[in-house]
């Protein structure tokens, strides 16, 4: 989970380098700040103290293995360590131990670990339990949903948010510091973009194709995973997501329920529960992810969950990935 946590730290351990001025006295490690960020992190799990006995030999088998510039940026951070302690200290940063990602089995679980005990089946579900951690983890901000795959879930998700969005409001009147509080991004309409806006309407539900519009929902053709400049920005003030990729629902139809082709769908559903994933793992600003499946197959469940955050941890994290 290391590598998940820096990222969703960032912003500190950046700011705890600048102060100590770490790039200006080693240049030569200023491409490599991601790696800067993954010992400084794993120095303050280790609350600015060494490896307890039985991690170091393992960490330094990892790190011979690794050579160089990464066994020196680890001995450089560690030879910092009193100056990046004193920054923190004096700053009262606590990088969160958060389990920003508990993920889920068969249905949904929620990502987050005072509920994670909560199974649930269908998604209207899920999206009032996502508004509960929303509230219970202080979240504010933009909320998206993956795909549009219901327009009665995403008005039923729009209507939860904007009644959260109203209690919290209420609550703290100096609300402006609260950005987009209530907003809804809906990702993955295709060609259908206008007609799930109408459906959306019907409903009682004020939305728009138009990013900049104010409506409280936005449906974007583009999927979550299109690297485009729409959907980056889209994605920029993101903090929470209902993840709703399409599944075989094989946990909801019989075997006789599901045709050939049905079938010959999985492997380009797992390629975009993938997709989808890696997406929503790349991106710091997002801080608790839903992930929903009505599949009985492990390959969507479990499976996918591990094999998509260990590619996605060996991609970004190279040999560091679980090695601490």
């Amino acid at each position: 989970m290391l590598c998940v946590r820096y990222f969703r730290n960032k912003s500190i351990l950046d700011q705890a380098i600048e102060d100590i001025d770490f790039f200006g006295d080693f240049p030569e490690f200023g491409d490599k700040r991601h790696t800067v960020w993954l010992f400084l992190m794993e120095l303050t799990r280790r609350r600015w103290g060494a490896r307890p006995r039985g991690e170091m030999e393992r960490a330094a088998k990892i790190l011979r293995e690794a050579g160089s510039p990464y066994c020196d940026v680890e001995a450089t951070v560690w030879e910092q360590r009193k100056y990046f302690k004193d920054v923190f200290v004096q700053g009262k940063w606590q990088p969160s131990s958060r389990n920003y990602m508990r993920w889920a089995t068969l249905t949904v679980r929620l990502v987050n670990s005072a509920l994670e005990n909560i199974d649930l089946t269908v998604s209207v579900q899920g999206a009032s339990t996502l508004c509960r951690a929303l509230r219970a983890n202080s979240l504010r901000g933009v909320v998206a949903q993956t795909h549009a795959s219901s327009p009665r879930c995403s008005a039923y998700l729009a209507a939860q948010l904007h009644e959260l969005a109203a209690v919290l409001k209420a609550k703290a009147p100096a609300a402006p510091a609260i950005p987009q509080l209530g907003k809804l991004i809906v990702f993955g309409a295709g060609d259908k973009v206008s007609t799930y806006v109408n459906a959306l309407r019907e409903l009682g539900i004020e939305a728009s194709e138009a990013p900049h519009s104010g409506a409280p929902v936005c449906v974007l053709s583009e999927a979550v995973h299109c690297d485009t400049p729409t959907v980056t920005s889209a994605l920029d003030g993101v903090v929470a997501v209902l993840a709703t990729p399409p599944n075989s629902y094989s946990a909801v139809l019989t075997e006789s329920e599901i045709d050939v082709d049905g079938k010959a769908r999985v492997q380009s559903i797992l390629e975009e529960q993938k997709k989808t994933l890696k997406t929503l793992l790349s991106k710091p600003q997002i801080q608790l992810i839903l992930y929903e499946t009505h599949s009985a197959l492990e390959a969507e469940n479990q499976a996918q969950i591990q094999a998509t955050h260990g590619q996605y941890t060996e991609e970004t994290c190279g040999p560091f990935g679980d090695g601490f």
